[in-house]
């Protein structure tokens, strides 16, 4: 499961840094779904391409070829001062399970406005608040 998430927020960071890259250029155009008819409000196009690998091969030669795409961009030469190269998901993957275990952190200010709420609806504190 782990390196599928990799896989998805590589192609999502690629996809996101095309896009940072071309700002000033929409990927589309605004034109109403080819209508014609010119919407006005800010319409945003999205471009997604899903593949099966199966229809290429399988998905464990698939997944072999990615995770030694993973170990090769892993195992490439750090600059100095970096102790680890993350993959695109790999930080989100190691915070989320990080809060699976620990909890998630909520700032006091937070805590203390959910606590008069569950107060006022006369609700438990059940969650370890």
């Amino acid at each position: 499961m782990w390196l599928r998430e990799i896989q998805i927020s590589i192609g999502q960071t690629i996809l996101g840094n095309w896009r940072r890259r071309r700002r000033k250029r929409r990927l589309s155009s605004g034109g109403g779904c080819s209508t014609g008819k010119r919407w006005e409000i800010d319409v945003n196009g999205i471009f997604a391409l899903a593949i099966d690998p199966e229809r290429f091969s399988s998905a464990s030669v698939f997944g072999d070829i990615a995770s030694r795409f993973v170990d090769g961009v892993k195992g490439s030469r750090r600059a100095p001062g970096v102790d680890e190269i993350l993959v695109p998901g790999e930080r989100s993957f190691r915070e989320r399970e990080r809060r699976l275990r620990d909890g998630i952190p909520v700032y006091r200010k937070t805590l203390t406005v959910i606590e008069e709420i569950l107060d006022e609806l006369e609700l438990p504190r059940q969650y370890g608040f």
